[in-house]
């Protein structure tokens, strides 16, 4: 059977030699543009002759890092190298104003939940500790810096877009509320995901809302009372997703699409 066009094995760039990575743009970071050229090696230029069959003379969708959309015209393509010329630039559709606060997940988990956020257009994740992170996750060399931006940088292929997320990382959650939670609550909405919250997402975020807002989500096991009570303090709201108990990547996927649902509806648009 043959594989979907749209999919290549990530082997070296994933931890699992049969996860697959859907790519549907060629994402370009500006250095490697020189005027509107730009040479491309190793995955992405294996995907595009191995499985999109780029040869000279084809267009290719490409996006450029924090830039936007083009075509792009493949040059020369060999082996292991990919040249192509961009197209004009047009600007994407702004990435949705939404934040991600997770509690540090086992760092098999992490790959998976920093690839779906990034697909989302999610705009920051901070990783935050808590009572039922293991510390010794923040020794993992995943939440190294490369690390972190090729989970994003697959993330982004498979969303089709150049918003590239932030990420932050806090070992200690009090400081984290303290220092940066509370001063953004008073510029975004909070909302802390809760599996025995007795409010669903609608009836803490009402359909047709606009702003910013952040999505506070529990690693497993999810938060504790007192962790709840200190999201309440500084005017977070408490909403589930339903009855059933989802892994953190299955909640993270499940708020982030639950939320662009109420945003979109009443106004007819995502913003």
């Amino acid at each position: 059977m043959r594989a979907s066009p749209w999919c290549v094995a990530v082997s070296d760039v994933a931890s699992s030699p049969i996860y697959f990575v859907p790519v549907n743009v060629l994402l370009l970071d500006p250095a490697e543009l020189d005027a509107r050229r730009a040479v491309v090696r190793g995955r992405r230029a294996r995907h595009a002759l191995a499985v999109l069959g780029a040869r000279a003379g084809d267009t290719l969708r490409a996006a450029v890092v924090g830039q936007g959309m083009a075509g792009a015209t493949v040059l020369g393509a060999d082996r292991d190298r990919l040249e192509v010329c961009l197209g004009e630039l047009s600007p994407p559709p702004p990435p949705p104003q939404v934040d991600l606060v997770l509690a540090l997940p086992r760092p098999k988990v992490l790959v998976r939940v920093l690839q779906a956020a990034a697909a989302a257009g999610v705009r920051r994740i901070d990783l935050v500790g808590a009572w039922r992170v293991d510390k010794a996750y923040f020794g993992s060399r995943k939440l190294d810096r490369d690390a972190l931006r090729r989970e994003l940088w697959l993330g982004c292929e498979q969303g089709a877009h150049p918003h590239l997320p932030e990420v932050f990382v806090h070992r200690l959650l009090m400081p984290f509320v303290r220092g940066q939670l509370t001063p953004r609550a008073e510029r975004q909405d909070l909302i802390v995901l809760h599996p025995s919250a007795p409010a669903p997402l609608e009836a803490a975020y009402a359909p047709g809302r606009a702003g910013s807002v952040a999505l506070i989500v529990g690693g497993e096991g999810g938060w504790i009372a007192r962790e709840v009570e200190t999201f309440q303090h500084i005017g977070a709201e408490v909403a589930s997703l339903g009855t059933a108990v989802l892994r953190t990547e299955g909640a993270v996927v499940a708020a982030l699409s639950q939320l662009a649902l109420l945003r979109r509806l009443g106004r007819g648009a995502e913003p």
